[in-house]
Formats: structure tokens, C-alpha cells, sequence
């Protein structure tokens, strides 16, 4: 398809949407629903061709926009605060860490610089 041609989907421009919503409300999982709703709209664009949609996803949407600063901070924040957030969730980490580190210390402490 030529990049200058414009193609009026019409009604398949609402199926990414309800796709999207119906996935959400049926498997309770917002990030898998909007993954399987942008493959499907990629794939409309590509001519019902899911391969090509899925590497234009990718090579043309994903890639793209992390070039710009503002979303590769973005995004790390985000994986900062998950991490966070996912020690704090599991319960046993937040008491475990400071045990391990205070054997470690110990273990520095006890270990004799000259011979080891």
C-alpha cells in the first residue's frame, strides 16, 4: 500500500476498541487485553496479515517511541516502581533483606585482611 493512499477502514476501526474492552472486562488483565488489541489493529493495517503486523508493531510503533527521552524515563520509572512495589507485595522480602545483609556485614567484619 502506497503511503500517500488513504484507506477509510469504517467499521473495522472498532474492533482494536471493543476487543480491547471486552478482553479487560472478561480476563481481568488490562496489559494483555491492550497487547492482543494493538497485534489485532496492527494486523488490520497490514492487510489481515498477522506476521507482518506483529514485526510492525514492533519495528514501527514499540522501537519508535522509545527513541525520545521522555518515554525511556518514563518506562524506567515504571520498572523501578514495579520492582519496588513487588518486594513490598511479597511479604518476606522486606525482613529477609536486612538478615542477609547483616551476615554479610558479620562475615566482612570476621574475614582477617592479611590472611584471608
Amino acid at each position: 500500500m502506497d503511503a500517500t493512499q488513504v484507506v477509510d477502514y469504517g467499521m473495522l476501526a472498532l474492533i482494536p476498541p471493543i476487543l480491547a474492552i471486552g478482553l479487560a472486562v472478561w480476563t481481568k488483565n488490562i496489559i494483555v487485553s491492550l497487547f492482543v488489541s494493538i497485534i489485532v489493529s496492527t494486523t488490520i493495517l497490514n492487510g489481515w496479515n498477522p506476521v507482518i503486523g506483529f514485526t510492525s508493531m514492533i519495528k514501527d510503533y514499540m522501537f519508535v517511541s522509545l527513541e525520545e527521552s521522555m518515554n525511556t524515563q518514563a518506562l524506567f520509572m515504571m520498572v523501578i516502581i514495579g520492582g519496588l512495589w513487588h518486594c513490598l507485595h511479597n511479604r518476606e522480602v522486606p525482613w529477609h533483606l536486612p538478615i542477609w545483609l547483616q551476615r554479610k556485614l558479620i562475615h566482612v567484619q570476621n574475614v582477617n585482611p592479611v590472611f584471608g
